[in-house]
């Protein structure tokens, strides 16, 4: 099963995230971070970056991304949270595994 599911075209899904600290289960303060989706087709392919918004208040870690009707193509993808913190650390979610993203095709 997947974590998110989406259909192709669609334009209103939200993906949202929280990220947490692995030491503390504490929310990341997401102050002045550069974070991405990276979502790498399951078949096989090029990896995708989606940019992702933080929240209002980034000391929640609470991350989301409003789908395009062309961000990804139809099939499954493994994803992973990435980039940079402030101060320079790159940090990845999840620790352990990856995100199961499915795009569905539409019904025409």
């Amino acid at each position: 099963m997947a974590d998110f599911v989406v259909k192709t075209g669609q334009t209103a899904r939200l993906f949202k995230a929280t990220v947490t600290s692995t030491a503390t289960g504490l929310a990341v303060d997401t102050t002045g971070a550069t974070l991405n989706l990276l979502c790498e087709p399951v078949a096989g392919g090029a990896t995708t970056t989606l940019a992702l918004t933080l929240a209002a208040d980034p000391t929640t870690g609470v991350l989301t991304r409003t789908f395009g009707a062309s961000d990804l193509a139809a099939g499954r993808y493994r994803a992973i949270i990435t980039g940079t913190l402030t101060g320079g650390g790159i940090a990845k979610w999840p620790d352990d595994g990856y995100i199961t993203i499915d795009v569905q095709d539409n019904l025409a």
